[in-house]
């Protein structure tokens, strides 16, 4: 693992270890600005692609949040050599990858969510059988699981993923302290009125949280603030449904502010750990 907290690494650093054999390299920009995580992916698959011509490897490249290099199989492509193969893109902005992408790809897996007929045209028009997925129920009635799709050229699959042996965890790194934009943090009020703390991550938000007036707290809570933040802002709908219940037990019962607290300071504990 190279990056996270850690300085980058040149991209020559990241060739030198896949040709040394030592197994899969990832390289975390999570914690780096959305423009530089785009910039070094840049440089980093022009090297990767240099490097299959010459040895073969690494055998597999997954990028993810890919929609941030939307040009991301045309810098493979553009070292001449045998046709394109074992490359995952993982985005949830399918739609801002190029559609000159898709035709290099064999396969889409897709998780349906609300309906978006954007996403289903732009895959239709990229030669996949999209069309079932808008119609076709979306869960697994005998196991109370949702459906993903397995799509190709000419059908596609419904399937559901076996449940995970291990549990999930949610690591402290790639939320505590990258700084959200100023429009996507979470400013806390008393009433109409700014109290003048805002918070720019999850590390910020929990000590406000843990110091703050309790009638400040209360006036969010009761607002369903706190859980409509971390599911809008976050996209951690598990913890926002977790908090939404906590919110609305203090809706019922105004004056347990401080047992709220803690029930709220140990639900964002419990769920982003140390691993």
């Amino acid at each position: 693992m190279l990056g996270g907290a850690e300085r980058l690494p040149p991209p020559d650093q990241v060739t030198q270890l896949l040709r040394k054999g030592l197994g899969g390299v990832v390289v975390d920009l999570s914690l780096r600005p959305e423009s530089e995580q785009a910039e070094v992916c840049r440089m980093m698959l022009a090297r990767l692609g240099r490097l299959r011509l010459e040895a073969g490897i690494p055998h597999w490249i997954v990028l993810d949040e890919a929609h941030l290099v939307p040009e991301a199989l045309e810098l493979l492509l553009s070292v001449e050599g045998p046709p394109i193969a074992g490359v995952c893109l993982v985005t949830y902005h399918a739609t801002r990858l190029r559609p000159e992408a898709l035709r290099e790809l064999d396969y889409v897996v897709l998780c349906p969510g609300e309906e978006n007929g954007e996403l289903w045209s732009f895959l239709e028009a990229g030669g996949f059988a999209a069309g079932p997925v808008g119609r076709a129920p979306c869960l697994f009635p005998e196991a109370n699981r949702r459906a993903l799709w397995l799509l190709d050229r000419e059908r596609a699959r419904p399937f559901a993923v076996d449940r995970r042996l291990s549990a999930h965890v949610r690591h402290w790194h790639k939320y505590l302290s990258r700084e959200l934009p100023v429009h996507r943090r979470f400013y806390f009020r008393r009433g109409p009125h700014l109290t003048g703390a805002a918070a720019a991550n999850v590390a910020a938000f929990r000590a406000e949280l843990a110091r703050c007036e309790p009638e400040v707290l209360r006036h969010h809570a009761t607002q369903g603030d706190f859980s409509r933040w971390v599911h809008g802002v976050l996209q951690d709908h598990e913890l926002a449904r977790r908090l939404a219940d906590i919110e609305a037990h203090l809706a019922a019962q105004p004056g347990d502010v401080e047992a709220s607290r803690r029930a709220l300071l140990r639900a964002f504990e419990e769920r982003y750990v140390e691993a």
